[in-house]
C-alpha cells in the first residue's frame, strides 16, 4: 500500500522482499530526527511543532485521498530530514479506506498512548482517527506531556474514552485560545465532533497560527526612522529557514522583520526557531554569524 503513494512529506518505500513468513519492507534512508527522539529534550518551538504538523496533515490529505488509513500516527513515526523536510513513515499497520474493521483477531492495533477511541472500542473507523492520533502528537510537541496518561493499558484506554485533558493553553504559556482549540477539537472523543479531513483541520490550524500573534523571544519595538531590510534579503533568510522548518517560515519572517533593522539581528532570533542543533549552528553561519 505504501509502495503507491508518492509524496514530499511520506517515507518512500523502495521495496519489500519476503523472508520466510514475513515480508520486509526497505524504506527510504532519513539522515535527520524523529519527533520522538526530540520530545526527550522537552518541548518543541512553537514554530517548529506547527511546520511538522502542516506538513503530517498534507501527507494524510494525500494518503486519505488514495484511500490509505494510517492508523499509527506518533511521533515515532514522524521524521525530520537534515535538511527540514518532514517525513511521515510506518504505514506497516495502514488499511485501505475500504475496509470496514481495523482489528486483527479481535484486538485494535496502533500505539496504545495514540490510538482514538474508535480504536481502542475496534470499531469502524475512517480519516478522523488519524486526525485524533496527530491531536494527541501535536498536544505531546507543545507540552512535552501526553493529554492522557495511565499506568495500566486499561488506565490508559479508559481514559483516551472519558477523560477531558487539561487544554494546551492551560499547560503552555504565551499559547493562543485559538490554536489550543484547534488541538481540542482534533482530540474529540467522537469522530463526528473532530475536523472532517485532514484539509479542513489544516486550514483551520493555519487560520488560527496566521490570525493569533506567538510568543516572541525578546524583542525591542524600532523607532519609526530604523532602516528596512530589503526584501531581496528577506528572501533570502526566508528560503534558507524554510529548508529547516518549512513553510511556517515566511509567517516567522514576515513577523520577525518588523522588529528588526538588521539581517543578522533577525537572523539571530529566528534561529532560535530551529530544534536540530546542526540545522541552527548551519543557519547562522550561512549569514556569517556564529553560535552563542
Amino acid at each position: 500500500m505504501q509502495a503507491s503513494l508518492r509524496h514530499r512529506n511520506i517515507a518512500e518505500l523502495r521495496t519489500a522482499v519476503r523472508s520466510g513468513d514475513q515480508v520486509l519492507m526497505i524504506l527510504e534512508l532519513i539522515d535527520g530526527w524523529s519527533v520522538n527522539a526530540r520530545l526527550k529534550q522537552g518541548p518543541l518551538p512553537f514554530e517548529s511543532a506547527f511546520g511538522i504538523t502542516d506538513d503530517i496533515l498534507g501527507a494524510l490529505a494525500y494518503a486519505h485521498k488514495h484511500g490509505m488509513i494510517h492508523r499509527d500516527i506518533k511521533p515515532a513515526n514522524i521524521m525530520v530530514t537534515s535538511s527540514g523536510i518532514t517525513k511521515l513513515t510506518d504505514f506497516g499497520i495502514a488499511r485501505s479506506a475500504t475496509e470496514d474493521r481495523i482489528t486483527q483477531a479481535n484486538m485494535a492495533v496502533g500505539s496504545l498512548h495514540y490510538m482514538s477511541p474508535e480504536q481502542i472500542r475496534s470499531n469502524t473507523i475512517d480519516e478522523r482517527s488519524d486526525l485524533y492520533s496527530l491531536g494527541v502528537t501535536v498536544y505531546e510537541m507543545l507540552a512535552a506531556r501526553l493529554p492522557v496518561e495511565g499506568t495500566t493499558a486499561y488506565s490508559v484506554m479508559h481514559a483516551h474514552l472519558t477523560t477531558t485533558p487539561p487544554t494546551p493553553a492551560e499547560l503552555v504559556p504565551g499559547l493562543s485560545q485559538q490554536i489550543s482549540n484547534v488541538v481540542m477539537k482534533a482530540l474529540a472523543k467522537t469522530s463526528e465532533e473532530r475536523f472532517a479531513s485532514a484539509e479542513a483541520f489544516q486550514s483551520t490550524l493555519r487560520d488560527a497560527l496566521f490570525g493569533a500573534e506567538l510568543p516572541a523571544t525578546a524583542t525591542v519595538a524600532l523607532p519609526s526612522s530604523a532602516p528596512l531590510i530589503r526584501d531581496a534579503e528577506l528572501a533570502q533568510v526566508e528560503a534558507r529557514l524554510a529548508t529547516a522548518i518549512g513553510p511556517i517560515a515566511r509567517s516567522l519572517v514576515a513577523k520577525a522583520a518588523r522588529q528588526h533593522s538588521t539581517v543578522s539581528a533577525l537572523c539571530a532570533q529566528l534561529a532560535e526557531q530551529i530544534p536540530d542543533p546542526a540545522e541552527h549552528a548551519t543557519f547562522l553561519s550561512s549569514f556569517g554569524l556564529v553560535q552563542g
